[in-house]
Formats: structure tokens, C-alpha cells, sequence
């Protein structure tokens, strides 16, 4: 409590300053450029339990553009978590065997940046896998652009709708003649565009979900050979030397 010379303020000026205090407090937390990371997400899951490559999973939902939502399906998958640093080279080996088999393709691995770099081959998925070391710890990200096999998808469907559409017009003009089917031309070709279009969102939604699934399997085997090198690593370490105290056994 203050002494008498403290000024007092009625219920009604108390409650304007508490509210004036709550709206720069909200001013603040919105100015602010606080927010966590991914790898701090990453940590919050692991502490509850989760699996952290669902961290990633989350993010790269969240993030899709405007023409993934247009398309149907992701156009774009991206995995990434921070694990403890593993520098041993048969990681990368097993790590590009692993990425070899789920593709299908030999790919390349180069160095840019300090980063290991594991591509596809140019005929095969637009897969990447990046190593690099982070401090202390190694990032691991895994991704794939399908922007191309999206719009090849969509495109074929609505192809494949127009053309069902001038296919349509051949017993329609035997069974309403051509002056009447010269009325039906535009919706048929509008229907078949529209309808040919939604098929192949449905057929790129099938697609991207498969591969979204095979690659979040490959990212989780590939932060379960992190582990199993860490855990190699720690069974490798020296143990520590007991200090003698001076006494006799």
C-alpha cells in the first residue's frame, strides 16, 4: 500500500488506466518480432512426446501458396528438423542409399555453402536432401518441387474434358440436328473444361498425398539414422577417468 501523498484514482479512472495498459501491452506483443522458430517448435514436441518431423510436416502445410490451394494438392514438400551434430561421413552414405531406393535415381552429391547437397537427376523427382552444420547441431531438410507435374495434371485433365466434350457433340447433333446443337456448344465446352479441370485437382490431391506420405516416411528414416549415429557416437566416447581421492581402496 502507498502513503497518504500517493494520489488515488476512482473505480472509473482505474479501470481507464488498466485498459489503456492492456492496449499498449497488445501494441507490444504486435510490434514486437519475438515468435519461435521451427527448431524451437521442433524442441516443445519433443519434450510432450511428439515426433518432430511433424513440426515440419505442420509448417510446410501452413505455408502453402495460392497455387497449391489452386491446384489441388501441394506443390511443394518440404521437411526439415535440427538434431545433434553428427559429422560422421557414413551417414551421408546411408543417407543418399536410403534417398536412392525410395527414388529411384543414382542423383549426385555436391558441396555448396558447407552443405552436402543430394540431388535427383534431372529425368527423375526434383527431390533434394540438405546436410549442414549448424553450431552444434546438424540440420537435416528433405524436399521436392512438383510444380510442373501439378500443372502437367490439371492441364491434362482439362484437355481430356474438352476433348470428351467435342465427343459429346457427335450423337447430340444426330439426336437435336445442328441448328439446335449450335445452342449447346459454349456450356459443353465450358462444362467439359470446368469438369476435365476438377478431375485432375482430384487426381494431383491423390498424387501429391502419396508422395507427401513416401517422402515423410523417408525423413523420418533419415532422423532415425541421426539417432542411431549419435547413439554410436555416445558408445564410443571414452568413459570418464575416476579421480583418486587419496584414500586406499
Amino acid at each position: 500500500m502507498g502513503d497518504g501523498s500517493e494520489r488515488r484514482y476512482d473505480e472509473r479512472e482505474a479501470a481507464r488506466i488498466l485498459a489503456r495498459v492492456a492496449e499498449l501491452g497488445e501494441r507490444q506483443r504486435d510490434d514486437a518480432s519475438g515468435g519461435l522458430s521451427q527448431g524451437e517448435l521442433e524442441e516443445i514436441a519433443g519434450e510432450i512426446g511428439l515426433d518432430r518431423a511433424l513440426v515440419a510436416r505442420a509448417s510446410a502445410e501452413l505455408a502453402q501458396p495460392e497455387e497449391a490451394r489452386r491446384l489441388g494438392g501441394p506443390t511443394r514438400l518440404r521437411f526439415e528438423a535440427r538434431v545433434p551434430a553428427v559429422r560422421s561421413p557414413a551417414f551421408l552414405d546411408e543417407a543418399c542409399d536410403l534417398l536412392r531406393r525410395a527414388v529411384g535415381d543414382p542423383g549426385t552429391l555436391s558441396e555448396t555453402g558447407g552443405a552436402q547437397i543430394w540431388s535427383a537427376g534431372p529425368q527423375s523427382r526434383a527431390v533434394h536432401l540438405t546436410v549442414r552444420q549448424v553450431g552444434d547441431q546438424t540440420l537435416i531438410r528433405l524436399e521436392e518441387s512438383m510444380t510442373e507435374a501439378a500443372r502437367v495434371s490439371t492441364s491434362a485433365g482439362a484437355a481430356a474434358g474438352l476433348m470428351l466434350a467435342v465427343l459429346a457433340m457427335i450423337p447430340l447433333k444426330v439426336l437435336l440436328g445442328k441448328p439446335t446443337l449450335l445452342l449447346f456448344v459454349v456450356p459443353l465446352f465450358v462444362l467439359g473444361l470446368l469438369g476435365g479441370w476438377a478431375a485432375g485437382r482430384r487426381r494431383w490431391r491423390a498424387v501429391s498425398a502419396a508422395r507427401h506420405a513416401e517422402l515423410g516416411d523417408v525423413f523420418r528414416d533419415l532422423l532415425d539414422l541421426a539417432a542411431a549415429e549419435a547413439d554410436d557416437k555416445a558408445e564410443a566416447a571414452p568413459a570418464p577417468r575416476r579421480l583418486s581421492d587419496g584414500s586406499d581402496d
